[in-house]
């Protein structure tokens, strides 16, 4: 039988977050800090319409909630760990990864997401040491990943475009957004796959870019993607 025991001498003391047991590979989670997030249903925690971080991730017409991504992140790696983010938007996932001590590497094809994310990751991150180990990459999803280094990447998490229907200019996109001259839809290019009239051609671009990430995956860790 494998020999489970643990050596007191790495444990870390227990505290009123509960016990660290060193054979955990996964995260950096106590015992209790562990239980509530293996509920089946999480509801979404956005920053508050108030909330003074929330001037730059309203400038994207679908931003990620960054304190969703956050916990994801926590629960799927540790500190020090790289995390990829292949359609970064507005930097969520990378205020994420400097928040909780990761390492990201995002990839935006807009130019203006891009610099709104070098902006929000200087201007909303207090822990300077950690803004250096920030990086967005302005480009195609399809061709960047190519340039990445092989095992290069610990989790892989993602808010993949709408297809299209951001094209669709309901009442309340039109009164809330465009009445603001705020940004309806990612962008204009037309390699954009958002741009995408047909839904098994985006279907067959999404998978491309996923499955491009394989090559940069560590083995034996977590491949992700989440929906806004």
């Amino acid at each position: 039988m494998k020999d489970i025991s643990v050596n007191k001498a790495e444990e870390k003391p227990e505290t009123t977050k509960g016990k660290y047991d060193p054979r955990n590979k996964l995260n950096d989670l106590t015992s209790t800090e562990w239980i509530p997030e293996t509920i089946s249903v999480w509801n979404q925690r956005g920053l508050g319409a108030k909330h003074p971080d929330i001037k730059i991730e309203k400038q994207h017409p679908a931003p990620f909630s960054f304190t969703d991504v956050a916990r994801l992140i926590r629960f799927f790696t540790k500190k020090g760990n790289t995390v990829l983010d292949p359609f970064a938007g507005i930097g969520s996932t990378l205020k994420a990864c400097a928040t909780e001590g990761r390492k990201g590497v995002g990839i935006e094809l807009n130019q203006k997401y891009v610099e709104l994310t070098e902006k929000r990751i200087k201007t909303e991150v207090t822990e300077e040491s950690n803004i250096d180990d920030q990086v967005v990459i302005q480009g195609d999803s399809r061709d960047v990943i190519d340039t990445l280094d092989e095992n290069s990447i610990d989790f892989v998490v993602t808010s993949p475009p709408y297809w299209n229907i951001l094209h669709k200019k309901d009442h309340k996109a039109k009164q809330e957004r465009v009445d603001h001259g705020l940004d309806t839809k990612y962008s204009d290019s037309d390699i954009d796959i958002g741009n995408i009239d047909d839904y098994e051609t985006f279907l067959d671009e999404l998978t491309i870019i996923l499955a491009k990430c394989r090559r940069v995956f560590k083995a034996k860790k977590i491949y992700g993607c989440c929906s806004k």
